[in-house]
């Protein structure tokens, strides 16, 4: 911890650990000492130092304290893009989709270059009930970063989801070509994940009235099922 204030003198909350750590070792000088000196209202501490140490304190999972750095952070900052985005996660792994939903776009709205937001964002506006919405979304995010196959995958399920059926299969026929163009077919380490996507195609094709197509595509989730058992039995 002293290692720490050296490294950044304003972390309050490295301060207020110390302080209890000096009082628990009986030495109160030091701690009244501490206490004084930042009176723990980080009051300079900037916004992108605020998110740095938040960011630090979610990998740790230490998430009560994160979300508190970055309630600190947007009062300094109120459209910070790192912080707002991961309130926006945190806001997600609580299972507060709408709001994860409404935190990413603010997030993404300032700083667009992180295709892995995109991707959230439209989790967490399908996962709130607003399909139409995630589809948008992650159209936009393949607008900047086309052939992400995270990103296909929410835009696929989304338009699914909406019942935009003829624009679901382009969207999944699409992630398998993405897949075979990069090699994740050539193994077992992606079979599960194309097996699923080729099941969704069949259902599609059942309801656009093409058995054929149906079939076929439940075939291939066969056959890469019955390899993925192979590689594991061996």
């Amino acid at each position: 911890l002293e290692r720490a204030l050296e490294h950044d003198p304003t972390d309050a909350d490295a301060a207020a650990l110390l302080t209890e750590t000096y009082r628990a070792a009986g030495r109160p000088e030091k701690a009244a000492a501490l206490e004084k000196r930042f009176r723990f209202d980080a009051a300079t501490a900037t916004a992108d130092q605020l998110a740095g140490r938040a960011r630090t304190r979610y990998q740790n999972d230490e998430t009560e304290t994160a979300e508190r750095l970055l309630e600190r952070a947007l009062e300094k900052d109120s459209v910070h893009a790192e912080a707002l985005a991961l309130l926006g996660q945190l806001r997600f792994e609580a299972g507060a989709f709408a709001e994860a939903a409404d935190v990413l776009e603010r997030s993404l709205a300032q700083d667009p270059r992180a295709p892995t937001r995109w991707t959230r964002a439209a989790q967490a506006f399908l996962k709130a009930g607003r399909p139409a919405r995630a589809a948008t979304v992650a159209e936009e995010g393949l607008l900047l970063f086309p052939g992400r196959l995270p990103l296909l995958r929410a835009h696929a399920t989304a338009l699914m989801r909406d019942g935009q059926h003829a624009g679901a299969i382009r969207r999944f026929e699409e992630a398998l070509r993405v897949m075979k163009a990069d090699g994740l077919l050539d193994g077992t380490a992606h079979a599960e994940r194309a097996a699923r996507f080729h099941d969704a195609l069949a259902r599609l094709y059942d309801r656009q009235s093409a058995p054929d197509e149906a079939r076929r595509h439940r075939q291939q989730a066969r056959s890469l099922r019955k390899r993925l058992r192979t590689a594991v039995s061996d």
